[in-house]
C-alpha cells in the first residue's frame, strides 16, 4: 500500500492535460465482442505481405470474423500537423465493412516494431514531431522498436488531439466497434519516467472517454518502458482510471499464462483477474502465437480463463509455420471452437 500511495503521488505534477474528465452519462455504448483478423494500412503488398482489401473480403466472406482490426499509424492519419486527411480512408473502410455488416476495430499506432529505417520512421509518424523543436525529437527508440514519446506533455497533447478529431468523425459511424492503443512496451527515451509514461496514459483516456462517447475505448497494455520496480502500480493505477472512465484495456500475445515465468507474464493478462466483467478487454494471438506455441490453446486461454471481449488474429496465411497452424487451420478451428467469446457487457458501461 505504501509503494502504491507513492507512485500515486509522484504521478501528479506533471503539465498535462487533465486527466480528471468523467465518463459520459446515458448514453448507450456500442457492443460487438467477436473475433476479429488484423490487417494494417502499412503492411508490405504481395508477395511479401497481403494486401488490404484482400484481408477486408476475406473477413467479409467469413462467418467466424465479426470484423477487422486496423492497424493505422500516427503518420498516416496526420501526414502533416492538424492535416487529418487520412481518416478518410478509415471512413471508406467503416462504410465499406458496414454494408457488408462486419465491424471495425481501429488501432492507433504510436508504435514501430522492426529495425524501421529513417524513411520508414518519418512515413509513419508525423513528420513535425520529429522537425519541430518544441516537441524535444518527438520520436525514441533504437533497435526494433521506436515509438512517439507519449511521455513528454506536447507530444501527448498531439495524439489526444489526434484521437479528439476521430472522434468527431467516427465515433458514430455504426461499423467502428472498438478503438485501441497498441502495447506500452518499447524503448523509453530522454525524459521517459514510468510516473510520466502513467500521467500521460491517463490524460490520453480522459480525452478519448470525451472523444468516444458511444464506442469502446481499449488501452494497449504490455509492461511500461524501461522497466522498473514500481510498473505494477502504475498499470494497476491505469486499469482503474480506464475503468471510472468507461474505458478499458488489453495487450497482445495471448498465450496460456503457464508458458510464461512470472516476470515475464503481460501487464494486461494479470489485471484482467481483476476487472473481469469491469472494463472491456482485448487480447491479439500475433505471429508469435503461430510459429512459437498452439494458437487454439491460446485462444482457449483468452476466451476460458481471461474471458477476453475482442480477440485479434493475426493473418497467417504461411502453410510452414513451426506450430502448424496457418489461417485455414485457423477457420475450422473457430468453427468449432469460437463461441466462447465473453459478451458481458461491462459494467463501466452503465
Amino acid at each position: 500500500m505504501a509503494l502504491y500511495l507513492t507512485f500515486a503521488m509522484i504521478t501528479t505534477g506533471y503539465s498535462f492535460a487533465s486527466d480528471s474528465a468523467s465518463k459520459p452519462t446515458s448514453i448507450m455504448k456500442k457492443w460487438f465482442p467477436g473475433h476479429y483478423l488484423q490487417m494494417s494500412y502499412d503492411a508490405p503488398p504481395p508477395p511479401n505481405g497481403v494486401a488490404p482489401k484482400e484481408l477486408l473480403e476475406a473477413v467479409v466472406s467469413e462467418p467466424c470474423f465479426k470484423g477487422v482490426e486496423i492497424l493505422c499509424y500516427w503518420g498516416i492519419l496526420e501526414p502533416k500537423k492538424d492535416d487529418y486527411s487520412g481518416i478518410d480512408r478509415v471512413v471508406k473502410d467503416l462504410d465499406y465493412m458496414h454494408g457488408n455488416n462486419k465491424k471495425v476495430i481501429l488501432m492507433l499506432m504510436d508504435i514501430i516494431w522492426h529495425s524501421p529505417t529513417k524513411e520508414e520512421i518519418r512515413k509513419r509518424m508525423p513528420g513535425y514531431l520529429l522537425d519541430d523543436p518544441e516537441y524535444e525529437g518527438g520520436v525514441a527508440g533504437k533497435d526494433r522498436r521506436w515509438r512517439a514519446m507519449l511521455w513528454k506533455p506536447k507530444v501527448n497533447e498531439r495524439f489526444n488531439k489526434l484521437i479528439a478529431e476521430l472522434g468527431k468523425r467516427l465515433d458514430k459511424h455504426p461499423a467502428l466497434a472498438a478503438v485501441v492503443t497498441t502495447e506500452t512496451a518499447g524503448n523509453p527515451g530522454s525524459g521517459y519516467t514510468a510516473q510520466k509514461c502513467v500521467a500521460g496514459i491517463k490524460a490520453t483516456l480522459a480525452a478519448a472517454a470525451v472523444a468516444f462517447p458511444t464506442t469502446p475505448f481499449m488501452y494497449g497494455l504490455n509492461w511500461l518502458p524501461g522497466g522498473s520496480p514500481s510498473e505494477r502500480d502504475g498499470l494497476s493505477m491505469v486499469a482503474r482510471h480506464a475503468e471510472t472512465l468507461g474505458c478499458g484495456f488489453g495487450g497482445p500475445n495471448v498465450r496460456d499464462i503457464r508458458q510464461y515465468k512470472p516476470a515475464q507474464e503481460p501487464g494486461w493478462t494479470w489485471l484482467n483477474k481483476e476487472f473481469l466483467n469491469k472494463v472491456p478487454t482485448f487480447g491479439a494471438i500475433e505471429w508469435e502465437e503461430f510459429t512459437i506455441c498452439n494458437p487454439g490453446v491460446s485462444a482457449t486461454y483468452g476466451m476460458d480463463v481471461t474471458k477476453l471481449n475482442f480477440m485479434i488474429w493475426y493473418y497467417c496465411k504461411s502453410k510452414n509455420t513451426p506450430s502448424g497452424w496457418n489461417h485455414e487451420k485457423l477457420i475450422k478451428w473457430l468453427q468449432t471452437n469460437g463461441n466462447g467469446i465473453n459478451k458481458t457487457t461491462p459494467k463501466n458501461f452503465n
